[in-house]
């Protein structure tokens, strides 16, 4: 039997499952979350005004970006409405909801991506197509070439490649087939965006098998202008502020046969960084984003 049905029957158990994922809790707990632990205890010792982040409706968890800023920061987050350093408008999901107590508290703090409603990938091409004037989107009844069909919601890793017309479907989006293969492997790139800034860029290069998962062969961290010209970072920056994305990440691919560049994703409640990182550079991406979280909104 493969090991995955083993895993898979192992679990249905519900006596196993409880004390699987007690083990998985300690482990992050005591082994994933121990870099993050010291980082926390010695900014705290060093730092004599604490800071307090107000995060509403949800509170980040370990694996959020935001979370581990504020650890590495000495920060107290929060997600009970109170005085606060800084607000947060948090919830990790592709459509928000209104909410009355944001609402009262936009009155009194600027909000950290309170105008970020809305981050479908139908949207996101949208806004795009507006700043950049070209998109993603294409048409499936009618379009020639292969093309990818994937979930509108964000996180889903449900992209397929097409080869044949069909009809739309709900829920689904159609989208250009973006040549970004280097050296039998993909490239991405991802951008921290915080504030008004992109501290560095992450080049993640991933196994051409792998174009619509999360898995990375490895991750490099590059001074932002040797990926991104002037005039892409400042697009860039118009489409985070017409999106209303003040903190969070975005994903981009770039065409190697028009050297255009096409959002695919954004993201206000980013995970990472990427677990590929060396300890140092993890360290290195965590110290940059923390300097420029102060700089924009402390």
């Amino acid at each position: 039997m493969p090991l995955v049905n083993i895993a898979d029957k192992l679990l249905s158990n519900p006596s196993l499952r409880k004390k699987f994922e007690k083990a998985y809790f300690l482990y992050d707990e005591y082994i994933t979350n121990l870099p993050l632990k010291f980082y926390y205890l010695q900014a705290r010792l060093k730092n004599s005004h604490k800071k307090t982040i107000l995060c509403y409706p949800e509170k980040p968890v370990y694996y959020h970006v935001l979370d581990q800023i504020c650890r590495f920061s000495g920060f107290t987050i929060t997600d009970r409405p109170q005085k606060a350093d800084a607000v947060v408008f948090f919830e990790d999901t592709t459509y928000r909801k209104y909410d009355s107590v944001i609402q009262e508290l936009v009155k009194k703090y600027k909000v950290i991506n309170y105008y970020c409603w809305d981050i479908s990938k139908e949207h996101v091409d949208e806004i795009h197509n507006q700043i950049f004037g070209y998109g993603l989107t294409i048409n499936p009844r009618h379009y020639k070439k292969k093309y990818i069909k994937k979930g509108n919601i964000n996180s889903l890793h449900n992209g397929v490649i097409m080869d044949q017309p069909e009809d739309p479907q709900p829920d689904f989006v159609y989208q250009l087939l973006v040549n970004n293969e280097i050296n039998s492997e993909l490239v991405e790139i991802r951008l921290p965006i915080i504030g008004n800034r992109i501290p560095f860029v992450y080049l993640k290069h991933r196994p051409i098998k792998d174009r619509f998962g999360s898995q990375n062969n490895w991750v490099k961290i590059l001074k932002t202008q040797s990926v991104i010209t002037p005039h892409e970072y400042k697009k860039i920056l118009e489409f985070c502020d017409s999106l209303g994305l003040d903190c969070g990440e975005i994903d981009i691919l770039r065409d190697k046969n028009t050297n255009r560049i096409y959002i695919v994703d954004a993201n206000n409640t980013p995970a990472g960084p990427p677990y590929q990182l060396p300890l140092k550079e993890y360290k290195r991406a965590l110290h940059m984003m923390s300097e420029a979280f102060r700089q924009a909104f402390l």
